[in-house]
């Protein structure tokens, strides 16, 4: 949910919690993991760049990036449970 004008204080909380939740959680994923998802997901690189830059394979990344998806999802599953 992207904040607006209209946004309450308390959605504005909630928002900077998860936000930094997910930076924490990301965080502990093993470092190259937790490197793919960044360029992926915050800056937008495509697989062949991430690739090149980290001299693995395509396929790795794509693996990799779909593990630690994976993986931040059931977190966050685990998270809303409470």
């Amino acid at each position: 949910m992207p904040l607006t004008d209209e946004t309450t204080p308390h959605d504005q909380l909630e928002y900077v919690e998860l936000e930094q939740w997910l930076d924490k959680q990301i965080d502990s994923l093993p470092s190259t993991t937790g490197m793919i998802l960044r360029m992926r997901q915050l800056e937008r690189r495509e697989l062949s760049e991430i690739a090149d830059i980290l001299g693995i394979k395509q396929s790795s990344v794509s693996t990799l990036l779909s593990r630690a998806r994976s993986e931040l999802q059931n977190k966050l599953l685990r998270r809303n449970q409470l």
